[in-house]
């Protein structure tokens, strides 16, 4: 089965983008004959974890699976949402659905489930969906509360946030404990500087801009780089490969980008693919590669801050 294929993949990590666009093709062509629930949940999937967003068959995806979500168990409508805001692709009848369905069938759902489905709503900025995050949402989530591993806690604080912070709805919540436990695990996230957090800094701080490193906000964000422009600060995001879906902003990216403009802050993306083309390209021309560098930066902060 082509969509078996597609799941062994994605599930195993193994990056083949040419049989993902060839499966892509096909499968669009097949979504209505063959798919049951369970075909149409594992393809998004599928796609959304290999990292391979297909706008034709998403758009094929949803029309076949928003009449059908009555079919679907617990895990697979969750698995669905995750994948449709992983990839970044509308889909606001499917999300009206998803949220009739959840909340009809809410109890059924496991902590995994729970935050794939609460942290795909905020992603995708789905706000109408009141039957679901209700008073109710918030009692299944305090009594899973011992249940939720450190990525679901994370998922969690992101969609408190985005009901809370983004909608203004304070009764789909869990108690103040289950929070802050939201609010350490998200915090605690660190990684180790990539190099081209290390290149960024350096030609900021060429520029005379006082980059601060890992800033930590009120909301556990923990920001790149932040500098001081035109009077405002501005949060640098060195926007690493996985942040990106050929090219385009992941789900999380996106989540992030506007949750931290609605809490304040300007936001400066920076794309891997551009800072390394201008870097290796400095290189070939015996340019000074901290000039270009310089000179991107500037104009990034002038033109491409939002």
């Amino acid at each position: 089965e082509l969509a078996s294929l597609a799941w062994s993949f994605a599930t195993a990590g193994h990056a083949a983008p040419a049989l993902f666009d060839g499966l892509a093709l096909r499968l669009s062509v097949l979504v209505g004959e063959l798919f049951t629930a369970q075909g149409l949940s594992n393809t998004a999937w599928a796609f959304a974890a290999a990292g391979r967003p297909s706008p034709a068959l998403f758009a094929r995806l949803a029309a076949e699976a928003t009449p059908r979500l009555s079919e679907f168990k617990p895990q697979e409508l969750a698995s669905l949402a995750w994948a449709f805001a992983t990839v970044g692709q509308p889909a606001p009848a499917l999300f009206d659905g998803l949220a009739v369905v959840a909340a009809q069938r809410l109890t059924f759902f496991k902590p995994l489930e729970v935050a794939n489905v609460a942290w795909a709503f905020a992603a995708a900025d789905h706000r109408t969906a009141p039957a679901l995050f209700d008073e109710g949402f918030g009692r299944h989530v305090e009594s899973l509360g011992g249940g939720f591993n450190d990525g679901s806690l994370v998922q969690l604080h992101q969609w408190a946030l985005w009901l809370e912070r983004e909608c203004g709805r304070a009764e789909g919540l869990p108690s103040e404990q289950l929070r802050a436990r939201f609010h350490a695990a998200f915090a605690s996230r660190g990684g180790r500087p990539s190099r081209l957090h290390k290149e960024v800094l350096s030609a900021l701080a060429s520029l005379r801009l006082e980059p601060a490193e890992h800033l930590q906000t009120n909301e556990g964000y923990t920001l790149d780089l932040v500098v001081e422009w035109r009077g405002e600060k501005v949060a640098v995001m060195v926007d690493a490969p996985w942040h990106f879906h050929n090219r385009q902003p992941t789900g999380h990216t996106l989540l992030r980008r506007r949750q931290l403009r609605h809490f304040g802050w300007r936001v400066l993306p920076l794309p891997h693919w551009e800072w390394s083309t201008l870097y290796h390209s400095a290189v070939a021309d015996d340019a000074p590669p901290q000039r270009r560098m310089q000179t991107y930066l500037l104009y990034a902060l002038e033109q491409r801050v939002i």
